[in-house]
């Protein structure tokens, strides 16, 4: 086939001819000189296209066909895993001050926080002891400090089993959300192998 690129030499000159010389040229000036692309990375992507092209034309195994093209309404949506707890559950702060310890350092986190077996055993039901009637002449100094004291330590008590229940409660109902969205996403899991087992079949022998 006729060259249709520029010609690379303007005039012909014997091989006999004093004018004819050999000098040293680098190769990306005699390219640019002539009009030819110095690009090197078209030289190799057009090298690696037409290598490929070759290989394409080599490569097909007689009586083996390559699996039909999925079109978009066959593949099925990836299903995300990814699971992101922070947005299971949203925590008033009036509510996470009824279960945070007064004076601690952090306040409680329902995603972290776990309990012992001993912490959520049933609590049994605390008698009220029987009033002992005092003499207002006997309460004394004395009296009426030790009835502070142990006013305190009910307080004390009070509180602590408050914030426990209530610690325990919102740890319930997180892992309750948190239940609810692992079952949805194994769900879609599950229906997915189900899926690819189905499409699976029809390229095995």
């Amino acid at each position: 086939s006729a060259f249709l690129g520029p010609n690379l030499w303007n005039k012909t000159i014997a091989v006999d001819s004093d004018d004819f010389k050999l000098e040293y040229m680098d190769l990306d000036e005699f390219l640019a000189e002539n009009g030819i692309p110095v690009s090197h990375e078209d030289d190799h992507s057009a090298t690696s296209t037409s290598g490929g092209h070759y290989r394409q034309q080599l490569s097909p195994t007689p009586g083996v066909s390559p699996p039909p093209h999925l079109t978009a309404d066959e593949v099925m949506p990836k299903v995300d895993t990814q699971f992101n707890r922070v947005t299971l559950v949203a925590v008033s702060p009036g509510d996470l001050a009824l279960a945070s310890i007064p004076g601690a350092k952090n306040d409680f986190d329902p995603r972290k926080r776990t309990f012992t077996d001993d912490e959520l055993k049933p609590q049994p039901m605390m008698k009220k002891s029987k009033k002992v009637y005092v003499p207002t002449d006997l309460k004394d100094d004395r009296y009426w400090q030790r009835r502070q004291k142990n006013n305190m330590a009910a307080k004390r008590s009070r509180d602590a089993r408050r914030v426990k229940e209530n610690q325990i409660a919102m740890r319930a109902s997180f892992l309750e959300k948190e239940n609810n969205v692992l079952k949805q996403e194994l769900l879609k899991v599950k229906e997915e192998n189900a899926y690819l087992k189905k499409k699976l079949t029809k390229y095995e022998p």
